[in-house]
């Protein structure tokens, strides 16, 4: 057999398989894109369900995001084990977690700044409209996010801090006082 017809015999075979596992193809890429599409539904009813009983909008957003996340990697595992593809999946996700540990390494400052954000939210010391002091400034929290907070000093221009300065420095927040005069 000389070397032409070798290769046209791999390329057949090559055909014969793609035909063969096509309805496997199609069937992982319509569970992926229905996945996908009913991620979006997932991310909202879980907004809805976390928001009835936090109250809290930043940890509504973040465990909804993460949800949403997971179901997604769930359904990419389905498609890929339905194309066949099951140990591709296995050495996929092998591959990602050692890569997030890596890059865990290479970008520490942003990922305490993401993990002070998670505790800072769940934690919940101050609140919007609070008044605080941050090492030497002192002011009004104007927006919580998961990276920073945004900080109106009560003499200068608005600051942006990160929220790892919020979870290592001690801060002060000043107390909510109502008073209720009654008339008699």
């Amino acid at each position: 057999m000389d070397y032409m017809q070798e290769i046209s015999l791999k390329m057949t075979n090559y055909w014969n398989q793609l035909i063969l596992n096509l309805p496997n193809y199609l069937a992982a890429i319509i569970v992926f894109v229905l996945g996908f599409i009913l991620s979006r539904q997932v991310y909202k009813l879980s907004y809805q369900l976390i928001n009835r009983y936090s109250k809290d909008l930043l940890v509504a957003n973040f465990l909804a995001k993460s949800i949403r996340i997971i179901f997604l990697l769930l359904i990419l595992i389905l498609s890929l084990n339905l194309a066949g593809w099951g140990d591709v999946a296995k050495n996929l996700f092998a591959a990602a977690g050692l890569s997030a540990v890596v890059l865990g390494f290479a970008f520490k400052d942003i990922g305490e700044n993401f993990i002070s954000g998670v505790m800072l939210s769940f934690d919940r010391p101050f609140d919007l409209d609070d008044t605080i002091m941050v090492g030497d400034i002192f002011g009004k929290v104007k927006l919580m996010e998961l990276r920073y907070t945004k900080l109106k000093p009560l003499m200068v221009e608005m600051s942006i801090f990160p929220i790892v300065t919020l979870s290592k420095k001690p801060f002060i927040t000043t107390l909510k006082i109502t008073i209720i005069v009654l008339i008699l």
